[in-house]
């Protein structure tokens, strides 16, 4: 079979653009052709990344490659392992990769309002930096029971009646926003455990915890399990909480 790589037209000028894919959207992934697979993040594969990235004209040379895989790496290599996606052949050869990049071009904002049924709307701003403009998508509506999150536009929030261990650190359940239980596996809402976070949708998919308490309802430890279709967090954490 005759194979083809796809190469950058450097003949075109450069210019840099916004993206913007609205919250959630993803609802279909499209499967790999059977003779390509995807593979995970590994620091061997630095060499074999740089060269097809040098092949495909993203970069004039392997040493140019380098420094931009490892600027990356010691920026934020968690966050370049869980954005990056890097697919091989039947020979576990490196064919593809894509990603998200760092940049400083781009302004990201929000503006909140608090609505009389106790509910907050939330708009979204992304675009050029002095003048971004609204996400499609916005605005998001959070729903709020006894000050704890129990939905957004497409998931429901689950709560049991015990504390969450931050509960008595001053500030910190100013910090804590919805995306926090997708994006950091926290099982634990503003005061209370979250038991469960999940897709209005479809209730199998989402974050689900068990806890174990002290005799203060404090927990001691908690397994939680992520399933999604889609996305990076799929798996098991075990989470255990030590006190002073």
């Amino acid at each position: 079979m005759e194979s083809f790589m796809t190469v950058l037209d450097t003949s075109i000028p450069y210019e840099k653009v916004l993206m913007v894919m609205a919250r959630k959207t993803i609802r279909k992934e499209i499967e790999l052709n059977q003779e390509f697979h995807y593979v995970e993040f590994d620091e061997s594969l630095k060499e074999a990344w740089c060269k097809l990235q040098t092949e495909v004209c993203l970069f004039e040379n392997l040493e140019e490659a380098r420094k931009k895989w490892d600027s990356m790496l010691t920026r934020d290599k968690d966050f370049f392992s869980k954005h990056f996606l890097f697919v091989a052949n039947e020979n576990n050869e490196l064919v593809g990769s894509a990603g998200l990049w760092f940049g400083n071009d781009f302004e990201e904002k929000f503006t909140y309002t608090y609505n009389s049924d106790g509910t907050v709307s939330v708009n979204e701003y992304q675009g050029t930096i002095g003048s971004p403009t609204l996400v499609p998508s916005s605005p998001y509506t959070y729903t709020f029971t006894n000050n704890e999150l129990t939905a957004d536009d497409d998931s429901i929030f689950v709560y049991e009646d015990k504390n969450n261990p931050f509960m008595n650190v001053t500030g910190f359940k100013e910090l804590m926003l919805p995306e926090f239980a997708d994006d950091y596996m926290i099982a634990f809402g503003r005061n209370k455990m979250m038991t469960s976070t999940y897709d209005e949708s479809n209730t199998s998919e989402g974050i689900f915890a068990t806890h174990t308490y002290n005799s203060s309802n404090f927990p001691t430890s908690s397994v939680i399990n992520a399933n999604f279709t889609l996305g990076s967090f799929i798996g098991t954490v075990n989470v255990q909480y030590f006190y002073n």
